[in-house]
């Protein structure tokens, strides 16, 4: 894999190094965590274009406010307002597409992923994550808490790609298909057979596409009844 500052110049290497540099000073490491399935789920957030996808958040696996850093790294501009995408965009050039290609193979099969040339573009993660361990006291009892950190925003969703396509997983990537979603989302497959529900992110958008199709079947109707 080529070395971070590859990705997009100084600016990605000065965006990492700002994370990493402020990690704990900047009260990260108190954050509560994201387990894989969270972050996995937050990563999708970035594929979605969603407003409250994070980069600290990809970069840390930490629950986290806006973004402050932009500015430091030089990458949004004076008076800029960027959405999370384009500034990994900026970022990144051609993770993000490249990731939402891998995504759009999954809906096939993992093998058709597999074969996709993004995964190329996304490149091998070994070796640039890292799984960082806190221990919380809480009273008497020590609790453990895990979370990942990957070394750059294209390892990060190198990584994602390796966890969805992992052979053990329970979980199947899905895209809405009401017309005014599409958004990839994690489906758990049912332990106990049957189709998971792979159609609809939420309840809410399978309501609206029967609300729908119920108003399609009474257009049809009241135009054969004009003829």
């Amino acid at each position: 894999m080529e070395p971070v500052q590859q990705l997009s110049g100084g600016l990605a290497l000065e965006f990492v190094a700002n994370f990493f540099t402020g990690y704990a000073a900047t009260g990260l490491s108190e954050q509560p965590t994201y387990g894989e399935r969270e972050w996995l789920e937050h990563l999708l957030k970035f594929a979605n274009e969603e407003p409250d996808a994070n980069l600290v958040t990809l970069l840390t696996g930490c629950a986290a406010g806006p973004v402050t850093v932009l500015d430091e790294a030089g990458i949004s501009g004076a008076g800029e307002s960027l959405t999370p995408s384009q500034a990994l965009d900026r970022i990144a050039p051609g993770v993000r597409t490249a990731f939402i290609e891998v995504l759009t193979a999954m809906l096939e099969s993992p093998a058709a992923a597999k074969r996709s040339p993004a995964i190329a573009v996304l490149g091998d993660p070994s070796n640039r994550v890292m799984t960082v361990h806190r221990y919380l006291r809480t009273g008497k009892q020590l609790r453990r808490a895990a979370h990942l950190m990957p070394l750059d925003v294209r390892t990060a969703f190198a990584f994602a790609t390796l966890l969805l396509l992992a052979s053990d997983r329970d979980e199947i990537v899905c895209r809405c298909h009401l017309g005014s979603c599409r958004k990839f989302f994690l489906q758990r497959q049912s332990r106990k057979g049957g189709q998971p529900g792979r159609k609809y992110c939420t309840r809410a958008h399978l309501d609206e596409f029967y609300r729908l199709q119920t108003a399609e079947r009474v257009r049809r109707y009241r135009a054969r009844k004009a003829k």
